[in-house]
């Protein structure tokens, strides 16, 4: 077997075998003191953490260079995997770490290694906000793949997740020799075929279930994507996708012709009607009735005589139409959360719990049609199903499944009863210090709104520290960005709005700077940890792509993709002269080399930015020279960007970063080194030391002082579940932070489904709507509303599983037939054409 040495062990850990033995302690009194877990399972946790016991041994009988010996190694571990012994497991762990280290310069705490065990053991992993779990899925992916038993995926939220992680920890699964696949909503079937093939395969949720569809509807072999049977999955973010998505099943629909003058009828007649006289609106259910009265003038104004009749249906087209006045609001009207957005002259539906666009997605049963007449855009072809699956079926199929999370525990039950994945919190690296403070609660929505207001511009005036809005929907989110800006602060809008989108990278890597504000749509999936005082790798990846977009796309493709330019105001400080140079020619230099020449989308660009940013080698071919002169270029902008954020108090923006540096070089009485390019190393060597001078104390230590980044909520989510992904968003890694909801008794979720229940709130407390409410009767009113909401969601969640059972068994079958049949005629038509050849 191929061996290599283990790194010296990184700062942080210093101590070695002492301290490894301090943190191993640490989790064992933690999760000893969990309580109330099954019986046996505290047997199966000392084995993981024996495990990772062993995994942070060095390994002495790893010896080599694993760049030149990988292949043998990988070949080996491969063979062992099949019958995944304990020692395998943990030398393919070993050799991840290692792998980890020498391409992203990122070593696994402990925790993350016990949380990979744990997804090993085909169980959902919670892992709190911001320790690591995107290196984290990396352990058990890796080994899955060296199994070779079938095709392995890793899901996630949205297209941003899986491209980012495809080409960031992607370069380690390719340092190791496995390939990598990534599949993109906007990707051709040619495409498609190539990511599927690869050894390991990022995409979104969706995607993997269209194309599964899409293939047992196919005609021809051409036309099928997915190469490789179902073996293992790993679910990102599993409560966002196996709980909240799990709602609605996927949908593959065919366009049969649509009828404009029957959806203009239904309009017409649904703006005549008034509600609570001629229908009634179940918000709860999402579901309009009509009444006597209301079917007796429709049918006057259509002049028919039974809107039930077979033939016409009128029924379905005035019941659609008032379904897309009453329940499909634009929020005009009122704080309505907005289900779809008006893009390029279409209706595009966005998804509530992530705030994005769904690309691709229709209502079905004529509803997208309902809405495209109610915004007066023509009336587009109206879908038929074909085919269908929802999310509880499609994940059941993976032989091998597994997950991971910030927030599970509350869901605990339901994810092991429908996908029979047990729940495991893995603890913390380091202890939790944020603070949660109670919730304020106004009678009606616009003093909640002047609350937040004044809160935020008092934040501002006081220490300027970071804040985070968590808004439910988009027009909440422009209705607070709105206010804000009359109140003099400048804010940053994250929603489901293409411009915002464009934007997000630039948005999350600031939002935890000084004085930022940050105003976003549900932060469920965004996938991106919030630095306090500032992402320095990012503002360098950000500069490098918008050069590389500049130099390789055309016009067209760049607005195509909306490329995003951040202004210098968006840089701590000013590009010296001679990296400018160095950034500029190492540019031009990459757009005449074939990589540069291939690069022909959005896409490639950021493959490029992601492997320049990384540190496993490139392929030895022409293009190698002219992306390691871009590489170092980076590291030398991103150390020069950690320096000046770092010496605040010596660089100002307009200063010449390599002039100041060697000024505080002699300032300190330290040696500069010999060349620039060593800048990288003094700097991470500076921080480390303390020097007694003011000019030392850097953006993210102010940001501390002043309490870590503030996480404001503007109302209580329709789960508790989510609610804690928007606290979790601070508190990152032991850091400070603090959360508070403002919420009204007039907000959707307690107006929906709290009925007479807030109103008789709302007739006890005869303050004045300035005045918060402070009582344990309303909080525990508010609590019980919450709760029976997450058992009406999980009700529908289930009676929708328990009705595709009965489909499930059958489509399985179907499929599995079909694809005999057609393997069988493939072969036929193959043996008969070698012996007509042959004649």
């Amino acid at each position: 077997m191929a061996t290599f040495e283990a790194p010296p062990l990184p700062a942080w850990s210093a101590d070695g075998k002492e301290a490894g033995r301090k943190i191993r302690a640490s989790i064992f009194r933690q999760l000893r003191a969990s309580g109330s877990k099954p019986k046996g399972q505290n047997k199966e946790r000392d084995e993981v953490l024996q495990a990772t016991d062993v995994i942070e041994k060095p390994k002495q009988e790893v010896k080599g260079d694993l760049e030149k010996e990988n292949e043998e190694l990988i070949a080996t571990l491969a063979e062992q995997a099949k019958g995944f012994e304990k020692k395998t497991v943990n030398e393919a762990f070993a050799v991840l770490r290692e792998a980890v280290w020498r391409v992203l310069e990122l070593w696994y705490f402990d925790v993350q290694l016990l949380g990979g065990l744990v997804l090993h053991k085909e169980r959902l992993a919670e892992m709190k906000t911001g320790e690591g779990k995107t290196i984290v899925a990396l352990l058990p992916t890796f080994l899955a793949a060296l199994e070779d038993k079938g095709g392995v995926f890793v899901v996630t939220p949205n297209d941003y997740l899986a491209r980012r992680d495809a080409e960031n920890v992607g370069q380690v699964l390719r340092f190791l020799g496995l390939t990598v696949g990534l599949v993109q909503s906007t990707m051709e079937v040619a495409d498609r075929q190539k990511a599927y093939k690869c050894d390991v395969v990022y995409l979104t949720n969706a995607e993997l279930g269209f194309d599964y569809l899409r293939d047992n509807l196919a005609v021809y072999p051409h036309q099928v994507v997915q190469s490789k049977s179902f073996h293992f999955c790993l679910v990102d973010e599993a409560d966002s996708i196996l709980i909240d998505e799990a709602r609605t099943p996927l949908i593959i629909s065919e366009s049969v012709p649509a009828v404009p003058r029957q959806f203009e009828a239904g309009r017409e007649v649904a703006n005549a009607l008034k509600k609570d006289l001629h229908y009634t609106v179940d918000e709860k259910n999402m579901n309009v009735v009509m009444t006597d009265l209301g079917e007796k003038v429709a049918q006057d104004l259509l002049q028919v005589e039974n809107l039930w009749e077979p033939e016409e249906a009128w029924i379905l087209y005035v019941l659609n139409a008032v379904k897309a006045k009453e329940l499909f609001q634009l929020g005009e009207e009122r704080m309505a959360v907005w289900e779809y957005i008006i893009r390029d002259g279409k209706v595009s539906i966005v998804d509530t719990f992530t705030g994005r666009v769904l690309e691709g997605r229709r209502w079905s049963d004529g509803m997208h049609q309902a809405i495209e007449c109610k915004e007066n855009i023509s009336v587009s072809v109206r879908s038929q199903v074909s085919a269908q699956i929802t999310y509880q079926s499609l994940f059941r199929l993976f032989p091998r499944l597994c997950a991971m999370t910030g927030t599970a525990l509350t869901e605990a039950a339901e994810f092991e009863e429908i996908y029979g994945l047990r729940c495991t919190g893995v603890p913390t690296a380091r202890p939790n210090v944020r603070r949660d403070y109670p919730d304020v609660v106004y009678k009606t929505e616009e003093a909640k709104l002047n609350a937040i207001v004044e809160e935020i511009v008092l934040n501002n005036e006081r220490n300027g520290r970071p804040i985070l809005i968590g808004t439910a929907n988009v027009k909440m989110s422009e209705a607070i960005v709105s206010r804000l800006r009359e109140a003099g602060v400048e804010p940053q809008l994250l929603n489901a709005r293409p411009e915002s989108i464009a934007r997000e990278n630039e948005t999350i890597s600031q939002a935890g700077r000084l004085g930022m504000v940050t105003v976003s749509t549900n932060m469920a999936g965004r996938g991106t940890d919030i630095i306090l005082g500032g992402n320095h790798s990012q503002m360098a990846a950000l500069n490098i792509r918008s050069r590389l977009a500049d130099a390789l796309l055309s016009m067209e493709e760049s607005a195509k993709a909306l490329v995003y330019n951040p202004g210098e105001e968006f840089y701590p400080t000013d590009i010296p002269g001679s990296l400018e140079k160095s950034l500029t020619e190492a540019v031009e230099a990459v757009a005449k080399c074939p990589a540069g020449e291939a690069t022909q989308s959005f896409l490639e660009v950021e493959e490029l930015v992601a492997s320049v940013g990384g540190e496993a080698p490139f392929e030895a071919n022409e293009s190698a020279q002219a992306l390691t002169a871009l590489r170092k270029a980076r590291h030398l902008w991103t150390v020069g960007w950690r320096g000046v954020t770092k010496f605040s108090g010596v660089f100002d923006k307009g200063v010449d970063v390599e002039i100041s540096v060697r000024d505080t070089w002699a300032r300190l009485n330290i040696a500069p080194p010999e060349a620039f390019a060593e800048l990288k190393t003094l700097y991470k060597d500076l921080m480390r030391m303390r020097f007694p001078i003011d000019a030392l104390t850097d953006e993210k230590d102010q940001v501390i002082k002043a309490g870590g980044l503030y996480v404001l909520g503007t109302t209580r989510h329709e789960s508790r579940r989510i609610d804690n992904q928007l606290r979790g968003r601070a508190g990152r890694q032991g850091d400070p932070g603090t959360t508070r909801f403002f919420i009204s008794l007039q907000d959707d979720v307690f107006r929906v489904f709290g009925g007479d229940k807030i109103e008789t709130l709302m007739d006890r407390f005869r303050l004045g709507d300035a005045i918060p409410l402070q009582s344990p009767i309303v909080n525990d009113t508010l609590d019980r509303v919450q709760k029976a909401v997450e058992e009406f969601f999980k009700k529908t969640r289930t009676t929708l599983f328990e009705f595709d059972k009965v489909i499930s068994k059958q489509r399985e079958l179907t499929y599995k037939t079909r694809k005999v049949r057609w393997e069988s005629a493939r072969s036929k038509l193959v043996t008969d054409s070698r012996a007509h050849l042959s004649t």
